[in-house]
Protein backbone atom coordinates (compact mmCIF):
# COMPACT_ATOMS: atom_id res chain seq x y z
CA UNK A 1 0.00 0.00 0.00
CA UNK A 2 1.45 3.35 -1.15
CA UNK A 3 0.78 6.12 1.63
CA UNK A 4 1.36 9.81 0.95
CA UNK A 5 0.97 12.69 3.71
CA UNK A 6 0.38 16.02 2.42
CA UNK A 7 3.01 18.86 3.76
CA UNK A 8 0.41 21.48 3.87
CA UNK A 9 -1.76 22.99 1.96
CA UNK A 10 -2.65 25.55 -0.59
CA UNK A 11 -4.66 28.73 -0.04
CA UNK A 12 -6.55 30.49 -2.82
CA UNK A 13 -9.48 32.92 -3.92
CA UNK A 14 -11.19 29.81 -5.24
CA UNK A 15 -13.47 27.73 -2.93
CA UNK A 16 -15.95 26.42 -5.46
CA UNK A 17 -14.35 24.43 -8.92
CA UNK A 18 -16.43 26.65 -11.01
CA UNK A 19 -14.14 29.62 -11.78
CA UNK A 20 -10.56 27.74 -11.48
CA UNK A 21 -8.18 28.24 -14.49
CA UNK A 22 -7.66 25.39 -16.52
CA UNK A 23 -4.12 25.51 -16.41
CA UNK A 24 -1.93 27.61 -13.87
CA UNK A 25 0.26 29.54 -16.00
CA UNK A 26 -3.25 31.71 -17.30
CA UNK A 27 -4.29 33.80 -14.44
CA UNK A 28 -0.75 36.00 -13.61
CA UNK A 29 -2.19 38.75 -11.53
CA UNK A 30 -3.50 36.25 -9.10
CA UNK A 31 -1.70 34.79 -6.07
CA UNK A 32 -1.94 32.21 -4.11
CA UNK A 33 -0.36 30.67 -0.69
CA UNK A 34 1.43 27.66 -0.13
CA UNK A 35 1.09 26.82 3.56
CA UNK A 36 3.86 24.22 4.66
CA UNK A 37 2.63 22.58 8.14
CA UNK A 38 3.76 19.22 7.78
CA UNK A 39 5.90 17.23 9.54
CA UNK A 40 9.55 17.88 10.10
CA UNK A 41 11.29 20.62 9.78
CA UNK A 42 9.96 22.42 7.00
CA UNK A 43 12.18 25.57 7.25
CA UNK A 44 15.18 23.69 6.91
CA UNK A 45 13.03 21.42 4.18
CA UNK A 46 13.31 24.63 2.20
CA UNK A 47 17.06 26.04 2.59
CA UNK A 48 18.35 26.79 -1.08
CA UNK A 49 14.58 27.26 -3.10
CA UNK A 50 14.68 30.73 -3.55
CA UNK A 51 17.45 30.63 -5.81
CA UNK A 52 15.05 28.96 -8.04
CA UNK A 53 12.00 31.43 -10.29
CA UNK A 54 9.62 28.46 -10.91
CA UNK A 55 8.29 25.18 -8.71
CA UNK A 56 6.73 22.55 -9.64
CA UNK A 57 3.92 21.77 -7.16
CA UNK A 58 2.06 18.52 -6.88
CA UNK A 59 -0.85 18.35 -5.28
CA UNK A 60 -4.17 16.29 -4.07
CA UNK A 61 -7.64 16.36 -5.90
CA UNK A 62 -9.34 16.60 -2.47
CA UNK A 63 -12.69 17.26 -4.31
CA UNK A 64 -12.22 14.08 -6.28
CA UNK A 65 -12.30 11.68 -3.51
CA UNK A 66 -14.80 9.09 -3.82
CA UNK A 67 -16.19 9.89 -7.34
CA UNK A 68 -15.70 7.27 -9.90
CA UNK A 69 -12.81 7.88 -12.85
CA UNK A 70 -13.77 7.11 -16.76
CA UNK A 71 -10.96 5.83 -19.10
CA UNK A 72 -12.63 8.53 -21.36
CA UNK A 73 -13.23 12.36 -20.43
CA UNK A 74 -14.59 15.07 -23.21
CA UNK A 75 -12.15 17.96 -22.29
CA UNK A 76 -14.18 21.72 -22.63
CA UNK A 77 -11.23 22.79 -24.84
CA UNK A 78 -12.80 20.63 -27.73
CA UNK A 79 -16.23 21.56 -26.52
CA UNK A 80 -16.94 18.63 -24.55
CA UNK A 81 -17.69 16.93 -27.18
CA UNK A 82 -14.78 15.01 -28.10
CA UNK A 83 -13.55 12.03 -26.27
CA UNK A 84 -10.12 11.63 -25.26
CA UNK A 85 -8.37 9.04 -22.91
CA UNK A 86 -7.98 10.29 -19.60
CA UNK A 87 -4.38 10.21 -19.72
CA UNK A 88 -4.52 12.48 -22.74
CA UNK A 89 -5.72 15.42 -20.89
CA UNK A 90 -5.64 17.30 -17.30
CA UNK A 91 -9.10 16.21 -16.24
CA UNK A 92 -9.07 16.19 -11.87
CA UNK A 93 -10.91 12.93 -12.39
CA UNK A 94 -7.93 9.68 -12.91
CA UNK A 95 -6.84 6.86 -11.13
CA UNK A 96 -5.09 8.41 -8.34
CA UNK A 97 -6.22 12.09 -8.14
CA UNK A 98 -2.34 13.85 -8.28
CA UNK A 99 -2.58 17.15 -9.85
CA UNK A 100 0.96 19.18 -10.83
CA UNK A 101 1.44 22.45 -11.70
CA UNK A 102 4.46 24.99 -13.00
CA UNK A 103 4.24 28.09 -10.82
CA UNK A 104 6.08 30.87 -10.49
CA UNK A 105 8.01 31.52 -6.97
CA UNK A 106 7.91 35.10 -5.23
CA UNK A 107 8.66 35.07 -2.16
CA UNK A 108 9.16 32.28 0.86
CA UNK A 109 8.65 33.69 4.22
CA UNK A 110 10.56 31.73 6.60
CA UNK A 111 9.25 33.94 10.02
CA UNK A 112 6.14 32.09 10.59
CA UNK A 113 5.71 29.02 12.72
CA UNK A 114 4.74 27.47 9.52
CA UNK A 115 6.32 28.63 6.21
CA UNK A 116 4.67 30.19 3.43
CA UNK A 117 5.78 30.47 -0.05
CA UNK A 118 4.04 32.86 -2.52
CA UNK A 119 3.73 31.81 -6.05
CA UNK A 120 1.82 33.56 -9.36
CA UNK A 121 -0.92 32.33 -11.13
CA UNK A 122 -2.44 28.78 -10.06
CA UNK A 123 -5.42 26.23 -10.44
CA UNK A 124 -5.98 25.06 -7.09
CA UNK A 125 -9.62 25.02 -5.32
CA UNK A 126 -8.99 26.74 -1.68
CA UNK A 127 -7.37 24.33 0.86
CA UNK A 128 -5.96 22.38 -1.23
CA UNK A 129 -3.47 19.36 -0.05
CA UNK A 130 0.07 20.33 -0.77
CA UNK A 131 2.35 16.80 -1.09
CA UNK A 132 5.21 18.03 -2.67
CA UNK A 133 7.50 20.98 -4.09
CA UNK A 134 10.22 20.60 -6.91
CA UNK A 135 12.41 23.12 -8.47
CA UNK A 136 11.39 24.04 -12.17
CA UNK A 137 14.98 23.19 -14.02
CA UNK A 138 14.69 25.08 -17.47
CA UNK A 139 17.61 23.21 -19.25
CA UNK A 140 15.74 19.32 -18.26
CA UNK A 141 12.33 20.27 -18.00
CA UNK A 142 11.83 22.46 -20.74
CA UNK A 143 11.36 20.72 -24.19
CA UNK A 144 11.11 23.61 -26.97
CA UNK A 145 9.93 21.22 -29.84
CA UNK A 146 6.85 19.59 -27.62
CA UNK A 147 3.92 19.41 -29.37
CA UNK A 148 0.22 19.21 -27.69
CA UNK A 149 -1.78 18.93 -30.58
CA UNK A 150 -5.58 19.95 -29.53
CA UNK A 151 -3.90 21.92 -26.49
CA UNK A 152 -1.91 24.11 -28.45
CA UNK A 153 -3.63 27.50 -27.89
CA UNK A 154 -4.27 29.26 -24.94
CA UNK A 155 -7.52 29.37 -23.25
CA UNK A 156 -10.20 32.04 -24.95
CA UNK A 157 -10.42 35.69 -22.96
CA UNK A 158 -12.78 37.20 -23.05
CA UNK A 159 -12.75 41.62 -22.30
CA UNK A 160 -14.25 42.69 -19.01
CA UNK A 161 -16.47 45.70 -18.70
CA UNK A 162 -18.05 46.85 -15.19
CA UNK A 163 -21.52 47.64 -14.82
CA UNK A 164 -21.56 47.12 -11.20
CA UNK A 165 -18.89 49.14 -8.70
CA UNK A 166 -15.56 46.92 -8.51
CA UNK A 167 -14.09 46.09 -5.53
CA UNK A 168 -12.40 48.94 -3.73
CA UNK A 169 -8.71 46.86 -3.56
CA UNK A 170 -7.38 46.61 -6.69
CA UNK A 171 -6.07 43.12 -5.95
CA UNK A 172 -10.00 41.77 -5.52
CA UNK A 173 -10.62 43.44 -8.41
CA UNK A 174 -7.60 41.59 -10.78
CA UNK A 175 -8.54 38.57 -9.62
CA UNK A 176 -11.94 38.38 -10.52
CA UNK A 177 -11.14 39.98 -13.78
CA UNK A 178 -8.79 37.08 -14.35
CA UNK A 179 -11.21 34.35 -13.34
CA UNK A 180 -14.00 35.69 -15.79
CA UNK A 181 -11.83 36.54 -18.33
CA UNK A 182 -10.82 33.00 -18.66
CA UNK A 183 -14.22 32.31 -19.41
CA UNK A 184 -15.40 29.80 -17.18
CA UNK A 185 -18.79 29.26 -19.06
CA UNK A 186 -19.59 25.25 -20.11
CA UNK A 187 -17.94 24.70 -23.26
CA UNK A 188 -21.14 24.34 -25.31
CA UNK A 189 -21.21 27.85 -24.15
CA UNK A 190 -18.31 29.15 -25.45
CA UNK A 191 -18.83 30.07 -28.64
CA UNK A 192 -21.94 31.45 -28.70
CA UNK A 193 -23.51 34.99 -27.35
CA UNK A 194 -25.84 34.52 -23.97
CA UNK A 195 -29.48 35.79 -24.19
CA UNK A 196 -29.58 39.38 -23.24
CA UNK A 197 -31.55 37.55 -19.83
CA UNK A 198 -28.46 34.78 -19.53
CA UNK A 199 -26.17 35.19 -17.03
CA UNK A 200 -23.43 33.33 -15.06
CA UNK A 201 -22.44 33.68 -11.19
CA UNK A 202 -18.75 32.92 -9.56
CA UNK A 203 -17.47 32.68 -6.30
CA UNK A 204 -13.53 34.47 -6.08
CA UNK A 205 -12.41 35.32 -2.33
CA UNK A 206 -14.93 37.01 -0.60
CA UNK A 207 -17.11 38.05 -3.78
CA UNK A 208 -20.17 36.29 -5.53
CA UNK A 209 -20.54 38.27 -8.93
CA UNK A 210 -22.16 37.50 -12.06
CA UNK A 211 -21.95 38.37 -15.44
CA UNK A 212 -23.42 38.00 -18.92
CA UNK A 213 -21.60 37.76 -22.31
CA UNK A 214 -21.80 39.70 -25.19
CA UNK A 215 -19.42 40.11 -28.36
CA UNK A 216 -16.89 38.50 -26.59
CA UNK A 217 -17.36 41.50 -23.66
CA UNK A 218 -18.08 39.96 -20.42
CA UNK A 219 -20.28 42.91 -18.49
CA UNK A 220 -20.08 42.18 -14.77
CA UNK A 221 -23.33 43.19 -13.54
CA UNK A 222 -23.84 42.92 -9.97
CA UNK A 223 -21.04 42.08 -7.02
CA UNK A 224 -21.89 40.57 -3.52
CA UNK A 225 -19.76 40.55 -0.22
CA UNK A 226 -20.06 37.13 1.14
CA UNK A 227 -18.70 35.43 4.12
Amino acid sequence: MIESKPIGYIKSPWSERFGIPRQAGLAKSIQCSLVLDGPGDMHQSLRGLSDFSHIWILFYFHETKGKTWKPIVRPPRLGGKEGRGVFATRSPFRPNSIGLSAVKLLSIDLSQKHPVLQIEGGDFLDRTPLLDIKPYIPYADRIPSAESAWAQDSDQILTISWETKPPEDLRDQMAIESTIGLDPRPAWERGRDGEPSQSWGVRVGVYQARWAVKGGIATIISLEKVT
